[in-house]
């Protein structure tokens, strides 16, 4: 994590497994004042997060044969039990919708599936549309 030397620039969060070169800078070292990092994440699944992003309920279901990994290892620590049937279970977590949440809920392929919010299940359709398209097999024209 760092702080950008430009006004009104974001916190940076950079990767230290691609950092290929360190450069010396002038500018004297800017240590954060703002920021307590000791509950900055705690509304995020990974570590994206954008300065002022709130987060969402997200509303899933799983299928009743998934639904004890959900119960043991929860997607989320604001994760709950919303509602249940014999063929799967409804839960909830409030977080900030990010790449990490999309990545984790797609994980499960068709046995979850996103109830809300609208946004994020039409990113998540978007997401299956181009995964689908990618699979498709080019029509060969037969050779005479």
């Amino acid at each position: 994590m760092g702080v950008s030397h430009q006004r009104y620039k974001p916190l940076l969060n950079l990767a230290l497994d691609r950092i290929q070169t360190i450069t010396a800078h002038d500018d004297d070292y800017m240590e954060n004042t703002t920021i307590d990092f000791s509950t900055y994440y705690n509304d995020v699944i990974g570590v994206t997060k954008s300065p002022g992003q709130r987060d969402a309920e997200v509303v899933f279901w799983i299928d009743a044969r998934h639904a004890p990994y959900v119960i043991t290892k929860p997607l989320h620590n604001t994760q709950k039990l919303l509602s249940e049937d014999e063929k799967g279970k409804i839960f909830s977590i409030r977080v900030i919708m990010n790449f990490e949440l999309e990545r984790e809920l797609l994980g499960f392929g068709s046995k979850l599936r996103v109830l809300g919010p609208r946004v994020l299940v039409k990113q998540l359709k978007k997401q299956l549309y181009e995964t689908f398209e990618g699979y498709k097999v080019p029509e060969q024209k037969d050779e005479i």
